[in-house]
């Protein structure tokens, strides 16, 4: 505004100096004044006077706006650093050390009061609204994850303009250090859950005889511990085959043997990573974010057609890999290349394939065979197949042994307790997805179905 003031006022002062030197410039041939002519001189200064002054009035009074409105700015400006308190970024919250369960969390925060929250173990959280509580300079309310949901922060040592203090929550008897790290845009870090899995991976590489070793994580000394055990050794000191201890933030380290490890080498390229690692790419899966922000709760790709007999994921892992191939969905969705077996839901010759996608990781789903009466072809619901309560994945779906009779049941639940209700299977009017079957209209179909899996390009099945 000040840049519009200036121009403003040298414009209008422009004006009546060109006015006056016309009016000198249309007298300059006159050799002699007469008394007209003077007159005329006189009313013209006068006309140059009223407009001088004019000018000034009209500076004055642009002068008078614009201190009011840089003022209402100000005060605007004051007012919300006043309610927002806290520099904008990335901030880690560091709990009690030592304690079984111990996660560090970040907070990023934005301008207008909003931001969102990461565990370290998980990659995973929930976004939030925050203001200064009216009357108490150090207390703050925290609208976690839904409307409504309030939590209640105060500062015991320090204050916000600070980059390190001391904070409590209602309804908890430690104590939090919070410390500012970097801007979103700068920051990034590999969950414990991803380091587990790279892990898993670079274990894997050395071609060792564990062929899924389970795995642990814990905080060790300012380094994430990831322990490989084999699942049928009883005996827990026999049972680790691997010992690594990471950095969270190179994702580089040690195995026990002091050997150096960098499992950086896999960033972009390690398929098993569900979860966003970094604020300023958030959500890593791009599907993720779609389904959230439209508030749908379920996702989906129909892959097309699979073999009926190929029930045993492991046993056919490198058919599934050449159909994820041949449709391009490995390049799509990356992480089905290490795509774990557990997860793999089948009805039991079913000739249909879908990869599910649960938008909330902390709701539940549950998979259920439908079952025909041979006599009046009532479906009801027979054994559940698959179920999972609070840290969702992705699914492999392999259902449908007939186009227009679906043979499972999809139940999801939101953290909110939203039901859907759906049974996937092909429309034999167009071949395409139902969808309009589910309860809560709440599914998004992100197929191409120009890449859908043929039985002409079916690989060969194998005994």
């Amino acid at each position: 505004m000040k840049n519009a003031i200036k121009f403003g006022t040298g414009a209008l002062l422009c004006a009546a100096v060109i006015a006056v030197s016309g009016c000198a410039q249309g007298n300059s041939p006159a050799q002699t004044t007469t008394v007209e002519q003077t007159m005329t001189a006189a009313e013209q200064t006068a006309a140059a006077a009223e407009q001088t002054t004019t000018t000034v009035e009209q500076t004055t009074t642009a002068a008078e706006t614009t201190t009011a409105g840089q003022t209402a700015a100000a005060s605007e400006s004051t007012g919300e650093q006043e309610k927002y308190p806290f520099r904008t970024g990335v901030w880690i919250a560091r709990g009690e050390r030592g304690s079984a369960d111990y996660d560090e969390t970040y907070y990023c925060f934005r301008e207008d009061g909003s931001g969102s929250t990461m565990s370290q173990s998980m990659g995973i959280g929930v976004g939030f609204g925050y203001e200064r509580e009216d009357g108490s300079p150090e207390r703050f309310r925290f609208e976690m994850g839904g409307v409504g949901s309030y939590s209640y922060m105060e500062l015991v040592d320090g204050a916000p303009e600070d980059d390190r203090f001391m904070v409590q929550w209602d309804g908890s008897d430690t104590t939090e250090e919070w410390e500012y790290l970097s801007s979103a845009d700068e920051f990034s870090f590999y969950d414990n859950y991803s380091l587990g899995l790279m892990s898993k991976f670079l274990y894997g590489m050395g071609q060792y005889s564990i062929a899924d070793p389970t795995v642990e994580t814990a905080f060790e000394f300012d380094k994430i511990s990831v322990i490989l055990r084999d699942p049928a050794e009883e005996s827990d000191a026999r049972s680790i085959v691997a010992w690594y201890f990471l950095d969270r933030y190179t994702a580089t380290g040690n195995d026990s043997d002091g050997n150096p490890i960098d499992l950086a080498m896999f960033d972009g390229e390690w398929a098993e990573m569900p979860y966003p690692n970094t604020f300023g790419s958030m959500p890593a899966i791009k599907e993720l974010g779609t389904l959230r922000e439209n508030g749908e709760m379920l996702g989906f790709w129909y892959i097309g057609y699979v073999e009926p007999d190929m029930d045993n994921f492991d046993n056919f892992r490198d058919l599934y890999l050449r159909m994820f191939e041949i449709t391009d969905m490995d390049r799509k969705v990356r992480y089905l290349r290490s795509f774990p077996s557990d997860s793999f839901v089948t009805s039991g010759g079913g000739q249909e394939l879908y990869l599910l996608l649960p938008s909330d990781v902390h709701g539940s789903i549950t998979i259920s065979e439908l079952v025909y009466d041979e006599t009046t072809g009532e479906a009801k619901e027979g054994d559940v197949l698959y179920s999972r309560d609070d840290d969702l994945r992705p699914v492999l779906l392999k259902c449908n042994r007939s186009e227009i009779m679906p043979d499972v049941i999809v139940r999801l639940t939101d953290s909110s307790g939203e039901l859907l209700e759906w049974s996937p299977c092909i429309s034999g009017k167009d071949g395409s997805v139902v969808t309009e079957n589910n309860t809560r209209k709440a599914i998004r179909d992100f197929t191409d179905h120009n890449r859908l899996m043929h039985p002409d390009l079916m690989p060969e099945t194998v005994g």
